[in-house]
């Protein structure tokens, strides 16, 4: 090993532990998984840009997987890229520099701040980045950038690519090249079928792009397209990777491999557990593919058989928490359930019998778990290891949102209103008279009505849902993602408008985001006598949403953040988007939110019914 690679390797092992951590809580190092979106080889390294959690690098051919994130303000990371010996990394938030293999990061974006770089690419010294806004160039290492458009058709630029010197650019109008730096684009779009070119390859015969409706190829620049889709089933093309003899294409539908440069293809995706696969790397003698939620896979045989290979990565989005027996049982979207009772060291995947994995909430009943999905409700008996559905009367609604009321079960669903079962979920009965069409997202029992928070503002029933009615009066964003009630204030998340509280009831709202730093909230409950409400950071207010304090910076994660938690007898479980799952005890929590004395309290006509009661653990 040499000095360069030392240094790499032991960057690795420094970096393990320290980021794991924010302030007091833990990311729990299970279940692996996550949202590849591009790869990079440097050096005898390889590294991999996420949608939520940064940069996680290998240095044992992706067997392992450690993240290097230290310094990223924004961690959805689309594209990832060398020159010389650094690093750059695309980002919704411009583009980061690493000088030392990935171990920290510094923006690097006059001229391109919040513009979102979805990929890079590196030419005699000069970057190159895809933009909505067109193709931006930077000489000086990525200080400062240009725009660099003339001749280009589109402004919307989705992939590039080099053949040589000379540059290629995937845009919605078609593929174009340049042959002298940026400074003028040619198109070359005769005989594309279609000229939304998301992905480009080349091999030393031919140019492949990728479209959203097939395969072509060229023979060279400025010669004609032919489309290349025998045997290709999925048409919507997310990546490429071309060699000598083997082709491979990544779709909605698993990897697909040709042997005769896109002549003919199959795709036997032994083992590709996820096929939605956005970003494909080639190897050595091994491939390379990222699938959505399901993280990397590796193949040893030119892409017929596949095996995952996640260790390390912890980029999974949690959205639905909850605890049965002396079990902690998450549900990871697009993975599958796990369940721990070493508090979250460890991870056994349980999901026999569900046929669904987008998860969005869970609860526990009468020895029962309850999972909602994408197409109804799941229940298991023996702790998860074996589930059954529970959805006669509302088959194929998605569920995302429960409710225990006493002892009948309610399921907010995306479009359908909501759903009542009084027989522990073996039936169903649409209860939605007055709700909109748009989605369910929290459920709030406060005896004797029942609120739910939906994408059109917050509704009321007094009748057990049979009648539902708007009570929105003074809330600016209706998009409601989580209820609370603590004392006799009743609390709204919005996703835009931050947090609203109200003292009669739903009646009127005010706004209450003093101390706050972001009006995008995805979560919303309450421990004893604080509230928690979750975005990218989680806040803490011990006076009823009067004022709030950050206690776990950058926990949610980019993209939605905090979804979920759990509450156990020693510790709080949070569940983020991209960043797996947090945890903290209990003993720290009531310690680190300053003490403020509570106001007055408003007197309520029904405050004295206000009995607070079990609510949906998950928002989506």
């Amino acid at each position: 090993m040499d000095a360069r690679n030392k240094c790499l390797a032991s960057v690795f092992a420094v970096l393990l532990f320290p980021l794991s951590l924010t302030a007091q809580w833990v990311q729990l190092p299970e279940p692996y998984g996550g949202n590849p979106q591009d790869f990079l080889v440097h050096g005898s390294s390889v590294y991999i840009a996420t949608d939520g959690d940064g940069v996680y690098g290998s240095n044992d051919s992706g067997a392992t997987w450690t993240q290097l994130a230290t310094g990223f303000i924004y961690q959805r990371i689309f594209s990832i890229t060398d020159m010389g010996s650094d690093l750059y990394a695309g980002t919704g938030w411009g583009v980061y520099r690493s000088t030392n293999s990935g171990a920290n990061w510094n923006l690097v974006s006059s001229g391109l701040i919040y513009r979102e770089v979805v990929d890079l690419v590196s030419l005699n010294a000069t970057l190159f980045a895809a933009t909505t806004v067109g193709v931006l160039r930077s000489t000086d290492s990525g200080t400062t950038w240009d725009s660099t458009n003339a001749g280009l058709g589109s402004r919307k630029v989705n992939a590039l690519a080099l053949r040589g010197d000379t540059l290629l650019a995937g845009t919605s109008s078609g593929l174009y090249y340049s042959t002298n730096g940026g400074s003028n684009w040619i198109v070359d779009t005769v005989g594309l079928t279609n000229k939304d070119v998301r992905c480009i390859g080349s091999n030393s015969q031919y140019i492949f792009a990728g479209t959203m409706g097939s395969v072509h190829r060229s023979s060279g620049l400025g010669s004609s397209w032919t489309k290349r889709t025998s045997g290709l089933n999925y048409t919507g093309i997310l990546a490429l990777s071309a060699s000598e003899g083997l082709l491979l294409a990544g779709t909605l539908g698993g990897v697909f491999r040709s042997t005769n440069d896109g002549d003919s293809w199959t795709a036997p995706n032994n083992g590709l557990t996820y096929k939605s696969v956005r970003c494909l790397l080639k190897y050595g003698g091994r491939a390379l593919a990222g699938a959505d939620y399901g993280g990397v896979f590796v193949s040893s045989d030119n892409g017929t058989s596949w095996t995952v290979s996640n260790s390390g990565m912890t980029n999974t989005t949690v959205r639905c928490l909850a605890q049965i027996g002396r079990y902690v049982v998450s549900g990871v979207y697009g993975i599958g359930v796990f369940r721990t009772s070493d508090e979250g060291q460890t991870w056994v995947s349980k999901s026999t019998g569900l046929t669904n994995l987008a998860f969005y909430s869970m609860l526990t009943f009468a020895g029962k778990l309850f999972v909602g999905t994408a197409i109804g409700v799941f229940t298991t008996a023996d702790s998860g290891d074996t589930w059954t559905p529970a959805n006669t009367g509302m088959e194929t609604k998605s569920v995302v949102s429960l409710l225990l009321r006493g002892s009948d079960l309610y399921a907010g669903t995306i479009s359908n209103g909501v759903y009542v079962s009084s027989d522990t979920g073996k039936t169903w009965t649409q209860r939605a008279t007055g709700l909109p069409s748009s989605e369910v997202s929290t459920l709030l029992s406060v005896d004797p009505l029942i609120f739910a928070g939906t994408r059109a503002g917050v509704y009321y029933t007094t009748d057990g849902g049979t009648n539902w009615s708007l009570r929105n009066t003074g809330m600016t964003n209706p998009e409601v993602r989580g209820l609370a009630v603590c004392g006799s204030t009743l609390l709204a998340a919005t996703y835009g408008g931050g947090l609203f509280v109200s003292s009669n009831g739903g009646e009127t709202w005010t706004a209450a985001n003093t101390g706050v730093y972001t009006f995008y909230f995805s979560s919303l409950w309450t421990l004893g006598s604080s509230v928690y409400a979750g975005s990218n950071d989680l806040h803490a207010s011990t006076d009823f949403g009067q004022h709030w304090t950050g206690v776990g910076y950058g926990i949610g994660g980019p993209n939605g953040g905090v979804r979920s938690y759990l509450v156990t007898s020693t510790d709080m479980y949070v569940g983020s988007t991209g960043r797996g799952i947090w945890r903290r005890p209990l003993s720290e929590l009531t310690t680190s939110i300053a003490a403020r004395s509570p106001p007055a309290q408003t007197r309520y006509q029904q405050s004295a019914h206000w009995v607070k009661t079990t609510r949906t653990r998950s928002i989506q």
